[in-house]
């Protein structure tokens, strides 16, 4: 099997002292599903274009400052996963494995608002993703509905630092590290 999709996505996040962050992604991919006896795999690769907006409010004092910056950004992707099956009448079961390569890349931007903007410097992030599990499924004539429960672990390393510039002053940049995912 050979395929091919378009998908798009929006993520709108809102800041607990307000304004809001949002993600929007256009994207393609092509897939492919094998199987042969009682073995599968199928692969998937993706692009996808990002767009970043962020509405970050800081509170000083009385007042409320307004800073908004835009980015872009890309995300490439390539999936594998395979298994093997036992089946009986309508049910099948069996093992699987996988892995997810991924890079996310986001360009700097600079805040526009006022004397609390900021400036950050490019990101990139890394992730190779295992998948460990089992897949229980029925063959309901054309029809293959299935569930499976995977363990997924997180092989890359996860140490990244996010640069930001003070916009208002000449003053150094600074570095924080960025938030951890979990790593399974």
């Amino acid at each position: 099997m050979l395929g091919a999709a378009i998908t798009t996505g929006m993520q709108t996040s809102h800041f607990d002292l307000g304004g809001r962050f949002r993600q929007n992604e256009i994207a393609g991919s092509i897939y492919a599903g094998y199987a042969s006896g009682q073995g599968w795999a199928n692969l998937i690769a993706t692009y996808g274009a990002l767009r970043y907006d962020v509405n970050r409010i800081v509170p000083i004092g009385i007042t409320r400052q307004d800073n908004r910056g835009s980015t872009d950004g890309s995300n490439i992707s390539l999936a594998a996963q395979a298994g093997y099956e036992f089946r009986g009448d309508v049910l099948t079961h069996g093992p699987l494995v996988g892995l997810t390569l991924q890079r996310v890349g986001i360009g700097g931007f600079t805040e526009a608002g006022n004397f609390t903007s900021l400036a950050f410097g490019r990101q990139a992030r890394d992730s190779a993703i295992s998948a460990l599990g089992y897949r229980v499924g029925a063959e309901l004539g054309a029809f293959r509905p299935f569930a499976q429960i995977v363990w997924n672990h997180e092989l890359a390393s996860s140490d990244r630092l996010v640069t930001a510039s003070l916009t208002t002053i000449d003053a150094p940049s600074y570095e924080m590290p960025a938030v951890q995912p979990g790593k399974d």
